[in-house]
């Protein structure tokens, strides 16, 4: 129960631990909801995008403290993000994967493309609305958006930006991409109806999905527990280490984030521990999946649908970015005859970075996550250069 007076709700939740009870009991309850295929609204809206309304609703409604649970969210999120990933890439053998290639990279630099597009058609249709200061931040706006958190804090040290003159940006870069993150995971179920509707060949791509699946079916037919517990605790002790490597390789090699060295770490140390022992046993799916859904909730929980109103003509703007973005990438998928799969972990690999990126790859295929994650250290790599480059173009637009 949600107590309210007359100026404000007062949130029942308080301490990040229930916080998260709550979220990963209501993710836990539609994923049984979702196996037992006796409720007709999964049917629709499978369990992952579920999951993420309902917890988009629990924070508009004011169900917790958003300042109170901000520290465990802080502390946890990338915990999670870095422990499913490498749970995941267990489960994946790399040279198979990088058979797909060619395709994949057209998608994703057409989505850095189309995304850069979209934001110089919002400029200048709202320029005038949106303040002198426009130019900047939907430039930095455009590094989280094709990179991650790590390059928007990049161009805004870089150009200098005020605080309160990106405070717009932020805006769009929560709600929009909230919103954006949900449509994709809705998106990709009809990725067989959209393949054959655009005659989209995914022979390889089926190919390559069909030989990880094989592989992974050749690991003992079924968990025990001591497999899922050493997994767990191998996740939780690389996830440890690459936290502390990561800062380190950064003042070494100052020319990635600390966040790229800290995923590519995990990245590496995956790839090499699927061709151990460790990539042969069973369960790395299910504590991979146990990640993946709650983080999924975690993101969804920060994001309150009443910031559509904090600022309006920049959330239209963001709507506009992606507007254009989607068209555009539809126009390429057509000409090209690429798959509902490529668009959608193209596009998560750029706006949603490697945090969502693995989300999305993983509702299609669990083998083909290290897509995703490649994908997003590229957008890591290239995103600073390009935000301050598109910058300086609409500031000549001006």
């Amino acid at each position: 129960m949600i107590f309210c007076g007359k100026e404000r709700c007062i949130p029942i939740i308080t301490d990040g631990f229930t916080y998260i009870a709550v979220l990963v009991f209501f993710s836990s309850l539609f994923v049984m909801m979702e196996k037992s295929k006796e409720w007709a609204i999964l049917r629709i809206m499978p369990a992952v995008v579920l999951i993420y309304v309902v917890s988009m609703v629990f924070c508009t409604l004011g169900a917790w403290d958003m300042a109170a649970t901000k520290p465990i969210y802080r502390e946890l999120s990338p915990v999670l993000t870095h422990g499913m990933i490498f749970t995941m890439l267990l489960r994946c053998d790399v040279r198979k994967i990088f058979r797909i290639g060619p395709r994949m990279l057209l998608a994703f630099f057409s989505a850095s493309v189309t995304i850069m597009a979209g934001i110089v058609v919002a400029f200048l249709l709202l320029k005038d609305q949106l303040g002198s200061s426009a130019w900047m931040a939907l430039g930095a706006l455009s590094g989280s958006w094709i990179g991650g958190y790590d390059n928007i804090a990049e161009i805004q040290a870089t150009l200098n930006i005020p605080e309160i003159d990106m405070s717009g940006a932020f805006i769009v870069d929560s709600i929009n991409y909230t919103i954006w993150v949900l449509s994709l995971l809705w998106l990709i179920t009809f990725a067989p109806r959209f393949n054959r509707w655009n005659k989209a060949d995914t022979t390889k791509l089926d190919a390559v999905s069909q030989d990880l699946q094989e592989d992974d079916a050749k690991r003992q037919e079924k968990s025990s527990f001591p497999h899922i517990f050493l997994i767990l605790g191998t996740a939780f002790l690389v996830t440890a280490i690459a936290a502390n490597i990561g800062p380190l390789l950064y003042i070494v090699f100052p020319f990635f984030t600390k966040s790229i060295w800290t995923i590519l770490f995990i990245a590496l140390f995956g790839i090499i521990a699927a061709f151990s022992p460790l990539g042969r046993i069973s369960g790395s799916s299910e504590v991979a999946n146990v990640m993946l859904y709650s983080l999924i909730a975690l993101i969804a929980s920060r994001t309150s649908l009443l910031q559509f109103g904090d600022a309006p003509l920049w959330v239209l703007a963001g709507f506009i970015i992606l507007g254009t973005h989607l068209f555009l990438m539809l126009l390429i998928a057509r000409i090209f005859k690429l798959d509902m799969f490529t668009l959608c972990i193209s596009s998560m690999a750029n706006i949603g970075g490697a945090a969502s990126a693995p989300i999305v790859a993983s509702i299609y295929s669990g083998p083909l996550v290290p897509i995703g994650i490649v994908m997003a250290i590229i957008g890591h790599i290239i995103a600073t250069p390009l935000g301050i480059w598109l910058a300086g173009f609409l500031k000549m637009l001006l």
